[in-house]
């Protein structure tokens, strides 16, 4: 068995990692009006380019809100952002949670089994987990969660070989 140092990930890195993998989904449908309005703006009418920027500055940032609120705030982002520890074995990975503060106790531990995760991404800064239940539903476990980075590596060789099996 695996196990991590106890860890949380802040709210802002997991939100950017959501984020990312949502514009990189939908940025067709978010850059192409802006794009055809600054082209004919610049054509026929500068009007059109205060539309664009309409667009870039008004409407594009309470979808980024929503996009956050809706995924960013599900219940499963307590697997990355409570403080916890997490464990591999051949069942799944097992959450351990840990106290936050001295009045509250900790969540019972969770059981994700292999078959609840969908696929995997090593990044440069830790293994993001994709769960089957959205595409946005993720567990982050960042290198920094490992005393050692063999240690990181064998987990991430560890998931890859659970997955794909």
């Amino acid at each position: 068995m695996i196990t991590t140092e106890p860890f949380k990930v802040e709210a802002s890195t997991l939100t950017g990692i959501i984020m990312k993998q949502w514009i990189k989904k939908h940025i067709l449908i978010l850059s192409l009006p802006p794009v055809i309005l600054l082209f004919f703006g610049t054509l026929f009418d500068l009007r059109l380019v205060i539309v664009a920027l309409m667009y870039i500055f008004v409407i594009i940032p309470p979808i980024m809100m929503i996009v956050y609120f809706y995924h960013a705030m599900s219940p499963e982002a307590r697997y990355s952002l409570l403080p916890h520890t997490v464990s591999c074995d051949s069942e799944g990975l097992l959450i351990n949670y840990l106290p936050h503060d001295d009045t509250t106790l900790p969540r019972d531990p969770e059981i994700i089994p292999w078959s609840k995760i969908s696929s995997y991404k090593a990044s440069s800064t830790g293994i993001i987990l994709f769960l089957s239940l959205s595409a946005y539903s993720i567990i982050y476990i960042p290198y920094s969660a490992f005393d050692d980075k063999k240690k990181s590596h064998f987990m991430r060789d560890f998931i890859s070989k659970n997955l794909h099996s």
